[in-house]
Order: C-alpha cells, then structure tokens, then sequence
C-alpha cells in the first residue's frame, strides 16, 4: 500500500487553474461536481456546516495508480480509457486536462480528499495546501494517510449524507473563503445546476445531485430556475416535444422551430424570453440572462454574446441554453472555465453567426411578441386599466385599434426601469388619442409629413393642466432633431476634424443613446491628458474620453473628418496603432492611480470615419479590428442610430 504520492506541479497551473481563476463559489464547486460525474458517481452530495464544504460522491474512487498517474498529474487527457463500471454506459467526459482539482483553491487555502476503488481494502487520505504547491519545486511528495472509516473524519451529524460503502471520493474544504449561509444556499442551487445542461440530465444517465444546509435538497439539474418564466422560444436541433416538456406553459405559437443543415451537424439549443429581467435573477441578485454554450453537459461560455456591443433593451430579457456538438477546429474552443469559448477560432465564429440569426430575429420582432401577450401579463397596462376611463376606451376598441393601443403602451412603458404613474397619467390619455385621432393616424401613414406638423400634433394630445410637461417633450424632441440635422450638414460641407470632435462632445448620445443619462462625462483632447511614463514631454492626446456611470473604465474614442482625403482615411495598421497608444498610456495612467493591473484591451476603443472611408477598408482589415476588439462606426451609422432613436411614428410598427 502506498504512503506518499509525488504531485507533479505545472509552472503557474496552481495558480491560474485555480486560486486566481474564479472569483465566486458556483463555477469552482460545478468544477469538483463534474470530477464526481467523469468518475462514474450516482449520487453526489454537498453538505454546508460551519463554514466547511464537504463533498461527497460514490464514484469508482481512485486506485493507487489512479492516484498517481492521473489526480497527482496536470494536462493529462481523459478518454475512454477511464474506467467504467459495467453497469453504467459510456459518459461524455466534462473535465478536460486534470486541472478541475486546482478549482478547490479558489475556495480554500487547503483541503483534503478520501479516496477508494473498489479494488482497495482502505481509504486513501491525503491533504493539500494552495502555499506548497504554488512553488518553485517540479514535484512535490505528499503524504497518504490509509484509514478503515472516512466518516470519522467528517462532521459528527453527517450520517444523513450515506457516505459510500464500496468506492467513492470525499472532498473536505475548510475555512471557505467567501461564506455561504442560509441567505445565499438557495441562489447557490440555482447557479449551480445552471452550469451543466439540462438536456444531459432526462434520465438517460443515472445522477443526481444533492444539497444540504440543514436539510437535504435534490438540485433539480433538469429543471433550471427561470424556465417557467420564459415565454417565447426559438429551438432548434430538438424536438418540439422535448421542449414542450421543458417549458410547458408556453402556447404553440410561442415556439418555433429555427433548425437548419448547421445546426443539424454542429449544435441543438434553444432561445427565448422572460417576462421581466428579474425573472433571470437568483434570490441574491445574480443574473443569469445571456445565451450559454455547454460542451459535453457543462458550461464552456456563460454568454456567447458577451462581447457583443448591443444596447438593445430586449437583451436584459434574452436568455438560451445552446449545447455545442461539434465544431471545425483543431484546437480547443475553450480558452478557460472563466473566460469561456476562443472567439478568434473560426468554428466559434461560425457557431457566433447561426445564432446571431436567430438572436437578432427575437430582438427584431421583441415589441411584436411583447404586446400580444395577455393584458394580465403587461403590469403597465393593468395600472392603466385601474382608471375606468381609460378601461371604457379600451373596452371599446377593436381588435385592431387593441392591438395598435397594446404596441404603443409597449413601446412606451415596457422597460426595465418602472414608470411611475405621473407617466402613466400623462402619457395614456395621449396613446389613446393617438388611437382615436384620425387626423393623427394619418399623420403617422403620411411618411411624407414634416417632424414640425407631428410634433405639433403630438403636443396637442395634452389637457391644459399637462401642457408644460407636453412643451417639455416637444422642446426636448425638437432640440436633439436640430442637432442630428447639424452632423447632417457638418458631413455634407466637409467640416474640418475639430468641428467634428466637438459636435460628438457636446452630445455623446449621437454615438450611444444610452450617453445622454446623467454621469457621462466627456473629455476632449483639450482637457484629456496623460504625459508619456518615461517622464519625457510627449503629450498623448485622445480625441473623446468618454466616462459613464454604467462603466468601470472609460472609453477611447478616436475620430477622422469625414472627407476623402489620406488623413482622414488611415490604413488599418494606423488606426490599430493611434488607438492601441492611447489604450497603453490611459492603462498605464489608471494602474498607476488606483493600483490596478489592467491591459489595454480592458479598455474599449470606438474609431468614427466616414463612410467612403469604411469602404476602402478589406474583409482582412475589419477581422484585425476586432481581433484588437475596436468599434468600428461611420457617421451615417450615427444617423441611423439617432433618427431611429428620436422617431415620433411608424406607421408598419405602430397600425
């Protein structure tokens, strides 16, 4: 029998595999949890007592030369020559290299593991310490402690946890680093079996798992917390049936079916929507919305789209579960547990564009779909209901003019953020008009009408009592229309960069709409200066520097005029460059005052150009600008944006 074992220590592996990896307890545990799956467990069970995990599973436990040749070894390969009971079929293996084991450092300093095959008469005990083994030495020679009962070792109360019999493995983590209560353990269930597929866990293999904080509780891995909140879905690669099974209450209209030839060879999903983004949120606040790609049943990117610039108000609603099958690349398509799926590999972003179809469909059709839904289910319009009045009116209505009242209210209080009833006072007598004016039905038809003769129309909506706030909307409305038809003018007479820099400045929201909120500030060249760190007199000098209150850092911004001229129409090389120095020194800047170790790719980059400028640019160029993830846009990309933005009517959307 054995009594030590030599641990092979992988330069830095203790560390980024583990300490520095996860700053939350849900992906380390999910990375323990998976061992005990790889290893052919039944039942794994986790119990919480006095600010120690212990994890227990009834798995094939380790052998000696298990112990040795795989556990004390990192960057192996699982295959199929793991050993399998004969009674259980073959499992997708969800550990990769032999590096889950590191994950118990993100939760402790130290822990202990009991291990025992069927083949051994005694459990093998041995204990780690994150300070050993982040260390200069290649190996390090831990003791094996051989006992006849691990539930000596275990808190006393235990026995409601059945420790194993025949073979299994117990974890032991003392001391845990960010503590668990009865306050967070439910949102810890919740985030915990959303790490892994539900789709892995219909039967078709014998596990569960098991939670106890004073009383044991089956972690429902089949059935993710928010699915009896989604309301519309989008599938594909699976059945209908099966779908219906996951999300019952949803009507057959709801669903529809997105398979095509991709999606038939490379992955089966589904997509959808809640009714409010808190449907997304466990009991501590954690939200979980996001489209997640899972790779043998456990996650490998939390959100695909995470690095997907949209301020779209619809993706705090977006949630899918995506479950990838295969895809065209030789080389790993997981970068790290923390950081999820490699982007740069051109299988992903193959995988990226077929679902990017179908998310941008929901996004397209999300105020459709939001005001057919039952008027029980649109919290807005049953405050509005509340005033019999307006109640009568509606009542009144047909189909049609339901329909075309339901659309407007969405588009006007359907948000994240609630609106108060001074809005809804003020604001449903003027929808309803809008409803019963023909004159302004028209209106909203006539595309060829003035923006002046609407927003008169639309200021005329208001009694006398509301007339100044009706005069506020004109007034604001009128203000950023005058301002989009200046960048109009400023492009069309081939304004000078400068003129350009400070229209941008002065209203941020032409680049972002969310810009406008309070907390933005924005920095000019004028303003904005960081001297070079070797002390020298350069001055580094950025067009906008943009800080909001919804960002950590702030936000490069780098313009060119927009004329046909060489200066205004950099190569990409150039570009890459003139954003990437500004990146380095505002970095450097940042590190410096508030002791932080970012790198420049922390800090997002926009380049603004016109639109002849864009064209001359290759397909090879737009890949090497999102490769140093920089924003490319043009000035009638702002225009677009800001008209969409500011637009009073619409006739197709509205009627």
């Amino acid at each position: 029998m054995m009594d030590k074992v030599k641990f092979q220590i992988a330069l830095g592996a203790v560390k980024h595999f583990g300490k520095n990896l996860y700053t939350s307890n849900p992906p380390a545990i999910s990375e323990l949890i998976a061992n005990s799956w790889d290893a052919y467990a039944k039942k794994c069970q986790i119990l919480i007592n006095d600010n120690t995990m212990y994890l227990m599973d009834d798995g094939i436990g380790m052998t000696d030369e298990e112990l040795t040749e795989r556990y004390a070894k990192s960057g192996f390969e699982k295959n199929e020559n793991v050993r399998r009971p004969k009674d259980m079929k073959l499992r997708p293996f969800m550990g990769k290299k032999g590096i889950g084991k590191f994950s118990a450092f993100s939760l402790t300093d130290e822990y202990t593991i009991i291990t025992k095959s069927e083949f051994d008469k005694q459990w093998k005990k041995i204990t780690l310490a994150y300070d050993i083994l982040y260390s200069d030495r290649v190996e390090y020679e831990a003791d094996v402690e051989l006992i006849d009962d691990p539930s000596l070792c275990l808190f006393q109360t235990i026995p409601p946890l059945d420790v194993p019999k025949t073979s299994g493995t117990i974890i032991i983590l003392p001391n845990l680093k960010r503590h668990i209560n009865k306050n967070t353990q439910k949102s810890l269930q919740d985030l915990l079996a959303k790490r892994f597929s539900s789709s892995y866990f219909d039967g078709q293999y014998d596990f569960k798992l098991f939670f106890n904080y004073g009383e044991i509780t089956e972690i429902k891995l089949r059935e993710h917390f928010f699915y009896s909140k989604v309301e519309y879905v989008y599938y594909f690669n699976k059945s209908k049936t099966d779908i219906k099974a996951m999300f019952p209450s949803i009507k057959d209209e709801n669903i529809v079916d997105k398979s095509n030839d991709y999606f038939k060879k490379h992955a089966s999903g589904w997509m959808g929507t809640v009714e409010k983004p808190t449907d997304l949120k466990t009991e501590d606040e954690t939200t979980v919305a996001g489209v997640s790609v899972y790779i043998n049943g456990k996650i490998a990117d939390e959100n695909i789209f995470k690095h997907h610039v949209d301020g779209r108000i619809p993706n705090a609603y977006l949630v899918g579960e995506i479950d990838l099958i295969s895809i065209d690349t030789k080389d790993d398509p997981v970068l790290s547990s923390r950081e999820g799926l490699n982007h740069e590999l051109e299988g992903v972003k193959i995988l990226k564009e077929n679902l990017s179809k179908i998310r941008n469909e929901i996004l397209d059709k999300w105020n459709t779909m939001r005001s057919s839904r039952d008027i029980s289910k649109q919290d807005y319009l049953s405050r509005m209901m509340t005033n019999p009045i307006y109640k009568n009116a509606y009542d009144n209505y047909n189909d049609k003019e339901k329909s075309a009242f339901k659309r407007l209210a969405q588009k006007v209080f359907d948000k994240p953020s609630e609106k108060d009833e001074d809005d809804i006072k003020v604001l449903t007598p003027a929808i309803m008009q809008i409803i019963n004016d023909k004159a302004l039905n028209n209106a909203a038809i006539d595309l060829g009408i003035s923006e002046q003769e609407i927003l008169e129309l639309f200021a005329k909506l208001f009694n006398v009592a509301e007339l100044n706030h009706a005069l506020r909307i004109r007034s604001n409305v009128m203000n950023r229309l005058n301002i989009i038809r200046e960048l109009e003018k400023h492009i069309a007479n081939e304004e000078v960069e400068k003129v350009f820099e400070m229209h941008l400045a002065s209203n941020p929201w032409l680049i972002n709409p969310s810009w406008e909120i309070k907390g933005t500030k924005v920095s000019s060249q004028d303003k904005w200066k960081y001297l070079g760190i070797d002390n020298s007199e350069t001055t580094i000098y950025t067009d906008l520097v943009v800080e909001t209150a919804q960002d950590r850092f702030p936000i490069i911004v780098e313009i060119k005029r927009s004329k046909k001229t060489a200066y205004s129409c950099p190569n990409v090389n150039e570009i890459r460059e003139q954003l990437n120095k500004y990146r380095v020194y505002l970095s450097d800047e940042i590190n410096k005052v508030e002791g932080l170790n970012t790198d420049l790719y922390t800090y997002r980059a926009i380049f603004i150009c016109g639109k002849s400028e864009k064209a001359k640019l290759k397909t090879s160029d737009f890949k090497q600008l999102q490769s140093d993830k920089i924003e490319l846009f043009t000035y009638d990309d702002l225009l677009v944006q800001a008209k969409t933005t500011y637009s009073i009517f619409d006739a197709e959307d509205y009627l």
